[in-house]
């Protein structure tokens, strides 16, 4: 109630209501009202068996009226006047029964992605429109802010906490500059910083040691990985070449034991496990090949050798690309159209492999069972 107050969804904003009360009078001592189109389940709850198969019978009839109202008026003559009102209104627009409902002045290009509130410890929303603004929701439905960011959003964003002192902050790169917001949409330090060269993906954020100290790599269109620290700072220890392709994947950063590994694949297929520095850890001799639109997922292993890639081609296979240059497939469907993802939907520590198509979903355990979560 409160909620649907601050938000100011109440009869008094609803336009509906406005209309259908200009029938009755404006004082009364008792007033009773009922928005019937949207109330089937309470009436139900009143009605013997018989009313309520009547009822679920003649549902639609039911939702043809709007509105019901009983007024009970004292006069001057100390006499009480009735006044019934029921509104029969077939075009009536139904409410979609939302929780809350917010229109933004642009169509939304990026999100909703839910973002931490680090005071309240509640969830807020986070949207981008189609003219680069981003906004911030609460959960009642109020624009906390808005801002204005050099082109669209690459991948999703990112929470750190830059100063270590429990306060988050929005990090996130664009085609052109990095971004790190606090809570009130401010940019934070030296944020945005432009980038020499184009992103070609979204950022990679390594926290090598859970200790805060945050690296944050961002691909770019020049083929150079560039490296920079949480205050937005190239890191002069970062040493990389350039990759033989463009890369278009997010770089992910792996710990196999006491040893750290950032992952990423260019466009040509080729594979990078690097260390810190930058230099190679471990070298992949066989490519990503023949790869569907759809991401790649890592099934870390004991050591580098025993982890594996996971991706389907545009044939219908699983590919499992093992950095041990074991490469197998196995046909999952038949070469159409799909979606694919590899989680672990039952905690057995294991990935599952969700493929969905325009008419179906299946689910396959890593050996291509298909139903077996």
């Amino acid at each position: 109630l409160i909620n649907f107050y601050q938000t100011e969804n109440t009869l008094e904003k609803d336009a509906n209501f406005s209309s259908f009360m200009t029938n009755l009078g404006k004082r009364s001592n008792l007033l009773l009202y009922s928005g019937i189109s949207r109330s089937p389940d309470l009436y139900s709850s009143f009605l013997k068996p018989e009313g309520k198969s009547a009822l679920n019978e003649h549902l639609e009839t039911v939702r043809n009226f709007e509105g019901f109202a009983y007024q009970l008026v004292e006069s001057k003559d100390d006499l009480f006047y009735n006044n019934i009102y029921l509104r029969h209104n077939p075009v009536y627009t139904q409410e979609s029964g939302a929780f809350w409902e917010l229109a933004l002045e642009d169509s939304i290009t990026f999100g909703p992605q839910l973002v931490l509130n680090h005071y309240t410890g509640s969830r807020e929303i986070l949207v981008q429109d189609v003219t680069g603004k981003i906004h911030l929701i609460s959960n009642t439905g109020k624009v906390l802010w808005t801002k204005e960011v050099a082109g669209p959003i690459m991948g999703k964003v990112q929470q750190i906490d830059l100063y270590q002192n429990n306060k988050l902050q929005l990090l996130f790169n664009t085609s052109s500059r990095l971004y790190l917001v606090d809570r009130n949409g401010n940019d934070v330090a030296d944020y945005p910083v432009k980038l020499p060269s184009e992103a070609s993906a979204p950022l990679g954020l390594f926290d090598y040691d859970n200790s805060r100290d945050y690296r944050v790599l961002v691909p770019c269109t020049d083929r150079e990985l560039r490296m920079y620290d949480g205050h937005g700072k190239v890191v002069s220890g970062w040493k990389s070449d350039a990759t033989a392709h463009v890369v278009r994947d997010k770089p992910e950063h792996l710990r196999l034991g006491v040893k750290d590994y950032i992952f990423t694949a260019d466009s040509g297929g080729e594979i990078y496990l690097l260390n810190r520095r930058g230099k190679h850890r471990h070298r992949v001799k066989s490519k990503i090949t023949g790869r569907s639109q759809n991401p790649l997922f890592i099934s870390e292993g004991k050591n580098i050798r025993k982890t594996k890639l996971l991706y389907t081609d545009t044939a219908g296979n699983l590919v499992v690309l093992g950095f041990d240059n074991d490469v197998t497939r196995n046909q999952l469907i038949d070469g159409q159209p799909h979606r694919f993802i590899a989680t672990d939907l039952n905690d057995d520590q294991r990935k599952e492999l969700v493929i969905a198509t325009s008419t179906e979903v299946l689910i396959f355990d890593r050996e291509g069972d298909e139903n077996c979560a």
